[in-house]
């Protein structure tokens, strides 16, 4: 969905071929996306005249600023959206969660000591009584449950 995002704000972004006015969203996109609208108008002037022949950080920073038009206002939004969720997800897998996994264990088990009935507590509550290995068989046995790995001993 991020792509797709990223792919259609380019495309409806693009003056040539959805002109629009920019919205409100223009000092948010400014700051975001690192350009304000003089740099844009430098930036956009000399790809249209043919002094840049290559695509530049400037340029892929002013077709950003592009997303804050009043055509792809929502799309930004959606975007930024997307781009925060990834960067707290990575951050999280990649540097917290090394970190504070094994606090979240503790606060698990301690959460599940201090109250037995929480959510968060392992098992489902039942009793399970033990008994022996053979006796154990026998039941698995009567309840059509496979009792060993070996095929020969299995119905």
């Amino acid at each position: 969905a991020f792509l797709h995002v990223l792919l259609t704000a380019w495309t409806f972004g693009n003056q040539a071929l959805f002109p629009s006015r920019w919205s409100v969203l223009l000092p948010l996109g400014e700051a975001i996306f690192g350009v304000d609208e003089a740099r844009y108008d430098e930036v956009m002037e000399m790809y249209r005249s043919g002094a840049a022949t290559s695509v530049t950080m400037d340029f892929v920073a002013a077709r950003l600023l592009d997303f804050a038009r009043e055509g792809t206002w929502l799309l930004m939004l959606i975007f930024l959206a997307c781009a925060a969720y990834y960067a707290v997800y990575y951050l999280w897998l990649l540097v917290l969660r090394p970190f504070l996994q094994p606090v979240m264990m503790l606060m698990v088990e301690c959460m599940t000591r201090a109250c037995p009935s929480c959510c968060c507590a392992r098992g489902s509550g039942e009793q399970h009584e033990e008994m022996p290995y053979e006796e154990a068989t026998k039941v698995m046995e009567r309840k059509g449950m496979t009792a060993s790995y070996h095929l020969f001993k299995n119905q």
